[in-house]
């Protein structure tokens, strides 16, 4: 968790600057990630693969009760990644192998509403 705190920090600081100077909340997807996301954890239950696609995990999330569609960062061979999961309360249902998860629910609104703008299939 620490390991990918850090990365996220440094991979967020240049971007620092701009948020003082603007009205924005976040000066990077990192940065939102690190100051509004949650901790994810995976046990022996937790269907890991060794990739998961944003889209198989966003029909993940629509198919499993009570699922919801997570983006964020994991920690993989040393290094950030972005990645989505399906999430159920804080354990991760569906997802890529990683050593720590930490990210967002989207909700099903937010997706659908972003797909028909940008005629993206995936959240």
């Amino acid at each position: 968790m620490q390991e990918l705190t850090a990365a996220l920090t440094g991979l967020e600081a240049p971007f620092r600057t701009l948020v003082d100077d603007s009205d924005w909340a976040h000066a990077s997807v990192e940065g939102l990630v690190l100051d509004v996301g949650t901790w994810w954890s995976a046990d022996a239950r937790t269907r890991l693969q060794p990739q998961v696609t944003f889209s198989d995990a966003f029909s993940e999330a629509a198919r499993h009760q009570g699922g919801v569609y997570v983006e964020g960062f994991v920690w993989l061979d040393g290094a950030p990644v972005a990645a989505a999961w399906c999430g159920a309360g804080d354990e991760v249902v569906y997802g890529p192998r990683a050593d720590a998860y930490l990210g967002l629910p989207l909700s099903p609104r937010f997706c659908r509403r972003l797909q028909q703008r940008t005629a993206r299939r995936r959240c």
